[in-house]
Formats: C-alpha cells, structure tokens, sequence
C-alpha cells in the first residue's frame, strides 16, 4: 500500500470517529423540546444512533486503517450516512426550532 493511500485511509478512520463524536455532542446541545418541535426522531433516539455508531467503529477496527473493518466496511459507510444525516438535515431544522422559541 502506497503512502498517498495510508494517510488517506487514517485521515478517513479518524476523522469518521472525530465526526461521530461532534455529532453526539452536538445533539447533546439541544432540548428534547427542539427534537419535539422538528416532528422528527426523538433526542435520545438520535443519542443511542450516535453512540451505537461509534461502539460499532470502534469494536470493528475503524480506528485502524490497516483492518478490513476501517474506512472500508458497510459499517463506515452507514456511520458516515448517520452523521451526514444529522449534520445536514437535523441539526439546522434544530436550530432554526431553538430560535423560533427563543432559545
């Protein structure tokens, strides 16, 4: 495996567990009452999403590029999909109900 290739690969599988992290404690940030007032799932849901997320990556080898398991298996890919879901459709819809109520 090329260098390009190992910086790459270490960069993704620490930074997918970086993001992971951000966005629990991001989701941490908001009420259940923002959750409420987005009619989506609720705060804790999204809390035990993040966090079996994380548990998976970390039991599964995602920190370590060098495992079939890193930044290559199904199960970064469906991580990866989580938070990208929570960066770009919850978290400004969550933002935008703390402001409508004044928070």
């Amino acid at each position: 495996m090329g260098l390009f290739t190992t910086i790459l690969q270490i960069v993704l599988a620490y930074g997918s567990l970086i993001a992971i992290i951000a966005a629990f404690i991001d989701a941490l940030r908001f009420s259940k009452q923002d959750f409420a007032d987005v009619e989506r799932m609720p705060r804790v849901a999204w809390l035990v999403l993040l966090g079996f997320c994380f548990a998976m990556l970390l039991w599964l080898g995602g920190w370590r590029p060098d495992e079939p398991f890193g930044p290559r298996s199904f199960m970064w890919f469906a991580s990866m999909a989580i938070v990208a879901l929570y960066f770009i459709d919850m978290r400004p819809k969550l933002m935008n109900a703390r402001i409508r109520r004044g928070g």
